[in-house]
C-alpha cells in the first residue's frame, strides 16, 4: 500500500561512484506495453518505437531526453496549447532516454496513422514536426529509428 505509484521508473546502480548497471522497470498495469519482445495480446496491432538521442556536437548520448508521439491528427500547435496535466489530451506515447541515450516508447502506436513528433532535453533546442512518422499496416512490431541529434541552446 505504501509502494511506488504506477509508472515507468529508471534504476541506476552505482558501485564506488561508478555506474555499473542501469535498467527501466514498470509498476502497474502498463507492464506489458514496455517489453517489445512480448507485446500484450491487445497491443499486437501497434508498433513499438525505439532509438537513440545524441548531442549534435559531441555525438554523445543525452540522458533524460524525451521523444513524444502525439495522437493521430493532432499538431505541435495542439500540443503547445494543451493545458491538461501531463498533456494527456495530445500525447499518445513517449519514451525517455537512459544513460546510453536509448529510449523505447511506453505505448505502441496503432498502425495506419501518421504521427506528429517532439524531441527535447533540458539545455537543448526542441525538435518538433507535424506528420513526421507514418506507421503502416506492413511495419514490423518493433521499429528502431535512426539516431536523433539535438543541438544545445
Amino acid at each position: 500500500k505504501n509502494g511506488l505509484s504506477d509508472g515507468v521508473y529508471n534504476l541506476q546502480v552505482f558501485l564506488r561512484g561508478n555506474l555499473v548497471q542501469e535498467g527501466q522497470f514498470t509498476v502497474g498495469r502498463v507492464q506489458a506495453r514496455l517489453d517489445p519482445e512480448k507485446p500484450a495480446p491487445e497491443e499486437n496491432d501497434g508498433v513499438i518505437v525505439s532509438g537513440t538521442i545524441l548531442d549534435y556536437s559531441t555525438w554523445k548520448p543525452i540522458q533524460g531526453a524525451i521523444i513524444i508521439f502525439l495522437r493521430p491528427g493532432l499538431t505541435i500547435e495542439d500540443f503547445d496549447d494543451d493545458t491538461s496535466e501531463g498533456k494527456t489530451q495530445t500525447v499518445l506515447s513517449y519514451g525517455t532516454t537512459n544513460a546510453q541515450g536509448q529510449y523505447t516508447i511506453n505505448t505502441p502506436l496503432p498502425r495506419g496513422y501518421v504521427y506528429s513528433v517532439l524531441v527535447g532535453a533540458k539545455g537543448y533546442k526542441r525538435i518538433a514536426a507535424d506528420d513526421a512518422l507514418e506507421i503502416t499496416e506492413d511495419d514490423p512490431d518493433l521499429i528502431e529509428l535512426d539516431s536523433i541529434y539535438l543541438e544545445r541552446r
